[in-house]
């Protein structure tokens, strides 16, 4: 068994199980499991612990959207009553990031436009800067309650203008396989 199967098995029976007890029995320690989980496969397989070795945006943002998953993780099984702002950290924050930064590489891999990634990559920045301003306007509702639907909107339309900024950018490249 290579050492990359060796951590994902447990780690992929711990997760299955932190849902089960979340669900069954304790939703605290159930997300808690998961985060311990999450954690200690991450840091086995990506170096969170240092800073980004590439000193290109993309690795910056990758780095971040590792960190705001795990960090999300935590302070959903911490703060039982942030559980919601805390998955927006997630998901905005480190799933959306992470899918959008690896999506544009591997359109930029298999179809050609190499110099939009090793570029100054304008969009992917954009792309990066929307997701970021998505994931500060969400967080910050929490707290101010006073227009927490106002910020709702504010964090929903920078999201969205990321993902149609990634979508001009990059999925027209699908239809062009490069050569060479």
């Amino acid at each position: 068994m290579s050492p990359t199967l060796s951590h994902t098995i447990p780690t992929g029976i711990l997760l299955l199980a932190s849902f089960i007890i979340e669900a069954a029995w304790n939703e605290q320690v159930g997300r808690l499991l998961r985060a311990a989980s999450l954690s200690g496969y991450a840091l086995r397989v990506v170096p969170l612990l240092e800073l980004p070795k590439l000193r290109r945006f993309s690795a910056w943002m990758l780095w971040l959207g590792f960190w705001c998953l795990l960090v999300g993780q935590w302070l959903a099984g911490i703060f039982p009553d942030y559980e919601i702002v805390s998955l927006h950290l997630t998901f905005v924050g480190g799933f959306s990031v992470i899918t959008l930064i690896l999506g544009a590489r591997v359109i930029s891999v298999h179809c050609g436009p190499e110099k939009m990634w090793s570029g100054r990559a304008r969009g992917l920045k954009s792309v990066g800067l929307f997701l970021i301003a998505a994931l500060i306007s969400r967080v910050v509702s929490d707290f101010t309650l006073w227009y927490y639907f106002g910020m709702l909107h504010v964090a929903a339309g920078f999201w969205m203008v990321a993902a149609l900024i990634w979508g001009f950018a990059y999925i027209p490249k699908l239809g062009r396989i490069e050569e060479g």
